[in-house]
């Protein structure tokens, strides 16, 4: 999980070099510009040559009417200066649009960013509702395991000792299922980069699928069981209940002839019970006697009964020892999922606060290339005003050395 976390950040860097790096080509010819001549500076030059050209055989320059030869003079140039302001057209045209093309890719950039942004956070809501859900299933199972042991102890008739064992282990299965379920949604909490992951994510689905069928048959087997036990103890309290019926309806059976057989079995065992009491007087008489001879061996009889009190404390000692061991462990396994959604959600923060550095730092380089486009066009509207004001007085001053002006400045 958390190295494909820092392969998304790798990546998200990346990403945000690239546009750094192309911010910084944009601002490179615009520095080269300021430093060095302007670009109407640099233009002007080959235009004052040509321009410069066809005055060599002006009448000026020679002292003698050239005609003819000045109007091809001033033609070739107009066609160089056309064809070199064709040149400055295109290859604007051609920055024009590798800048829109720059441009495009960055916007493309942001949004694929956004996606992922979404994407992530639309499964960080998937992943906070399932570990909800897991969290739901293991306290309804802790309830469920309470109230199974409560109805135990309970019971005094309890079911056959199979049963009781299938009852432990399916809520221990239960458990298990549960706490598995927590690990994979742990794995699961990385955000997807590739088939693979996507693959590995699909199986790890299915997994949890599989994991809440298992679950849902254990928890419909604790209920066939909760059934079985309800069915069993309604099954015995109609037993008792026809049991003391039976036993009043012989009760109220009994005849007067019984009654009085009874009172004749009861006058000849007084009369027996009399005999036995003058022969138990006389056996406490010997008793008596012999109670000091018998005092050795009451002693021992005595220390065996201490023994085996001694010996039943132990074990009840080492019972006890073994249920607050039971309670220790179950408070660390508490803990220890408690430590897990915490980490999990120091995750999810760290994530959503990369998140909005990253869309803070789109939205700074959305802004910088904004300027850049802005600046761009400023610079080449004025350089265009730049060749219009060159271009004019050019134009007039070609006219002054036309072949009329010429005749006149000669005559």
């Amino acid at each position: 999980m958390r190295s494909s976390i820092a392969t998304y950040r790798e990546s998200l860097s990346r990403i945000a070099n690239e546009v750094l790096d192309t911010a910084d080509e944009l601002e490179s010819p615009r520095s080269r510009l300021t430093e060095g001549e302007s670009p109407a500076s640099a233009r002007r030059l080959p235009r004052r040559l040509s321009r410069i050209s066809p005055l060599t055989g002006s009448p000026t320059a020679n002292g003698v009417d050239s005609g003819p030869q000045d109007e091809e003079g001033v033609f070739q140039g107009e066609a160089s200066k056309g064809d070199k302001n064709g040149d400055i057209r295109g290859q604007r045209r051609v920055l024009r649009r590798a800048r829109m093309e720059d441009i495009a890719k960055y916007k493309a950039d942001i949004l694929k960013l956004q996606a992922s942004e979404a994407e992530i956070r639309a499964l960080s809501v998937n992943y906070a509702a399932i570990l909800m859900e897991k969290e739901e299933q293991l306290s309804k199972l802790r309830e469920e395991n309470g109230s199974l042991r409560k109805s135990f102890e309970a019971s005094a008739l309890h079911p056959s000792r199979d049963e009781s064992h299938k009852t432990l282990t399916n809520s221990s299965n239960a458990l298990k299922v549960v706490a598995e379920g927590v690990v994979l949604l742990g794995i699961l909490s990385a955000p997807p980069e590739g088939p693979e992951e996507r693959q590995l994510n699909e199986s790890y689905l299915s997994n949890i699928n599989d994991l809440k069928m298992d679950k849902e048959r254990s928890s419909i087997e604790l209920k066939e069981l909760r059934k079985e036990l309800n069915e069993k103890i309604s099954e015995l309290r109609q037993l008792d209940a026809e049991l003391k019926k039976r036993v009043m309806e012989q009760e109220s059976n009994i005849s007067l002839e019984n009654a009085k057989n009874m009172i004749v079995t009861l006058e000849k065992e007084n009369a027996k019970l009399k005999i036995e009491k003058d022969d138990l007087e006389q056996n406490l008489k010997l008793h008596v006697q012999s109670t000091s001879e018998k005092a050795v061996d009451t002693t021992e009889d005595v220390e065996k009964m201490i023994l085996s009190i001694k010996r039943l404390e132990e074990e009840l000692i080492d019972t006890r020892k073994g249920r607050d061991k039971a309670l220790q462990e179950l408070a660390r396994l508490k803990q220890h999922l408690l430590e897990k959604e915490l980490e999990d959600s120091d995750k999810m923060d760290e994530d959503s606060k990369m998140i909005e550095d990253l869309r803070a730092n789109c939205e700074q380089q959305r802004a910088h290339t904004a300027l850049g486009q802005y600046y761009a066009e400023s610079e080449a509207k004025a350089n265009s005003d730049q060749i219009a004001s060159d271009i004019l007085p050019e134009e007039s001053q070609q006219g002054g050395f036309g072949p009329y002006g010429s005749h006149a400045g000669f005559y």
